[in-house]
């Protein structure tokens, strides 16, 4: 029983970390696209003036 119990709690843990991984990855990926979009408005606006 005690090794079904850890079995369960190992798989649990597992799928805590790949939502923590994801949420971080989606946080990495959001600011990448924040910083791109800044400096393509940034040249675009800078070639405008």
């Amino acid at each position: 029983m005690s090794a079904l119990i850890s079995i369960i709690i190992t798989i649990v843990l597992a799928i805590l970390l790949l939502k923590l991984a994801f949420k971080l990855l989606g946080i990495a990926i959001a600011v990448a696209i924040g910083v791109a979009i800044y400096f393509f408005i940034e040249k675009f606006v800078g070639a405008g003036r």
